[in-house]
């Protein structure tokens, strides 16, 4: 295991414990703290590509690596924020 990564995700579950008062927190909790760990990694390495706005990638038809990486936090989030309606038609017909 990358032991940043690992290192980075205890901080968040010991920030989740301390957030909520309660060292005995419950497993959904520490769930979502991970999921929101991951989705912040994600995004910074979306933000890579220079096509980004507010969150999405610009010439997603061109870039197969932005849609996969969008429909992945999509998926996570259920954030329409990531994939249009165009966007889920084109990642789900395997046009990539």
């Amino acid at each position: 295991m990358n032991k940043i990564w690992r290192d980075e995700v205890a901080f968040a579950i010991s920030a989740a414990k301390l957030k909520n008062e309660n060292i005995y927190i419950d497993d959904h909790i520490i769930a979502e703290e991970i999921l929101g760990y991951l989705v912040k990694r994600l995004e910074g390495v979306l933000e890579h590509c220079l096509n980004i706005q507010e969150g999405r990638c610009m010439t997603w038809y061109k870039h197969d690596e932005c849609l996969r990486l969008q429909y992945i936090l999509f998926d996570i989030t259920n954030d329409s924020k990531y994939m249009s309606e165009e966007m889920l038609s084109f990642y789900n017909r395997g046009l990539l």
